[in-house]
């Protein structure tokens, strides 16, 4: 979709990142990152427009879940995919996240296959999660 001056509005192939990131994923060629530790929007697009994604750091940097929605609207604006890490499987902040727009999570310390399958459900809407 287009406006009057023919640029990209919402509704272009900068929505579609999401499943962008999912196939340069299963592609299997590498992928370069940076964390985002600070609640700056500039600098989130600044940084997201030289990688493939930006990981907001909920776990160890300055920044809240509130500042998740700009920051993941600040690295999409860039064409970079975003991820956010949490403090841990059973963190609060997880459904605030993904609402916020975000392409993905990592939960820290989460190390076996069963600790993983328990978190899935989370992440997933009824009936086919217990988000």
């Amino acid at each position: 979709m287009h406006c009057h001056t023919s640029r990209p509005v919402i509704g272009s192939p900068l929505v579609e990142m999401g499943s962008n990131f999912r196939d340069r994923l299963a592609s299997g060629r590498p992928l370069v990152g940076t964390v985002v530790t600070v609640p700056d929007v500039a600098l989130a697009e600044l940084t997201a427009s030289l990688v493939d994604f930006v990981w907001i750091d909920l776990e160890h940097g300055a920044i809240g879940v509130a500042d998740v929605a700009p920051l993941a609207i600040a690295a999409r604006a860039a064409g970079s995919a975003s991820l956010v890490r949490l403090c841990g499987e059973g963190d609060p902040a997880l459904g605030p996240a993904l609402d916020a727009g975000v392409d993905g999570v990592v939960l820290p310390r989460v190390e076996s296959e069963r600790q993983a399958a328990a978190a899935v459900p989370r992440l997933r809407h009824v009936p086919r999660g217990t988000r």
